[in-house]
């Protein structure tokens, strides 16, 4: 019943908030039109953690999570970016349809703790469905400030695919370097290609602009595969003995990098609003 009550008083406040929206001069239409998109994603968001639920194939569960996170971040930049209407949908629709599916099929949750794994069940996928969803706003949030007073020139392609060709061939280069550090198993030369990998990343980013997301999506590919040629021939190649300690550092690079671009991308914005 938690979950009826939770679908109650959003239901109330969405009315309250469509009724606000109607006092800022927004059209019926436009309302009608937003709650009706994020319902209907809300509706597959549910469907995907109710796939995931009754334990069908990972792979189909986290294809559908990527295409449905996709789907999502183009209906919020193209149509509804408020992020009043998704919280509100997500708590109208998503515990009280996983309450009602569950209902259907009890199988998943026989055994012991089954029954609060059942109750429970419908509340974290909301809390699921959020998390996401915000995440995906807060991504949107920040292209959009990214992109704010800058005009974008057009390039020609063979400049553009040249540019990043270079940011590919930088990459690799990167990654062979820092896994041919890994054969050392010493922290200290791993922490002081680091900090030589930043200042040497801070320059390129300068001397080679590109898209944040293309530099931090290529580094994770390219490192990743790298990285695992190198465990796969490291007693030929590197000499890995201490595989343990290389994936911790491996885990180090693939996050920490990306964050890096991210952080760049900030610190580049910041600089040119200055000016």
């Amino acid at each position: 019943m938690f979950e009826i009550h939770v679908s109650l008083i959003a239901l109330v406040v969405t009315l309250r908030y469509t009724f606000l929206e109607d006092k800022k001069g927004i059209s019926f239409k436009k309302r009608a039109f937003q709650l009706t998109i994020t319902s209907v994603i809300q509706l597959i968001c549910t469907g995907v953690y109710w796939i995931e639920t009754y334990g069908h194939d990972q792979f189909i569960f986290w294809t559908l999570v990527i295409v449905t996170s996709c789907l999502t971040g183009l209906i919020m930049n193209k149509w509804v970016l408020k992020f009043g209407y998704w919280f509100l949908t997500n708590c109208m629709i998503t515990a009280l349809l996983m309450f009602m599916l569950i209902q259907y099929d009890k199988s998943p949750f026989q055994g012991l703790f089954g029954g609060i794994r059942e109750g429970l069940t419908p509340i974290f996928t909301t809390i699921y469905t959020a998390i996401l969803q915000s995440i995906i706003w807060i991504f949107i949030k920040f292209q959009k400030w990214l992109a704010e007073g800058t005009v974008r020139e057009k390039q020609p392609l063979k400049k553009t695919l040249i540019r990043y060709i270079k940011i590919i061939c930088f990459q690799v280069l990167l990654s062979i370097g820092i896994a041919s550090i890994f054969c050392f198993n010493n922290l200290f030369l791993f922490g002081l290609s680091i900090i030589i990998t930043l200042f040497v990343l801070f320059i390129m980013r300068q001397k080679i602009t590109g898209n944040y997301l293309f530099w931090a999506i290529s580094w994770g590919i390219i490192f990743w595969e790298i990285v695992k040629l190198s465990f796969e021939y490291g007693h030929i190649i590197f000499k890995v003995q201490d595989a343990d300690l290389n994936e911790d550092l491996v885990m180090i690079c693939l996050i920490g990098f990306p964050i890096y671009h991210i952080l760049l991308a900030i610190y580049f914005k910041l600089k040119e609003d200055k000016k």
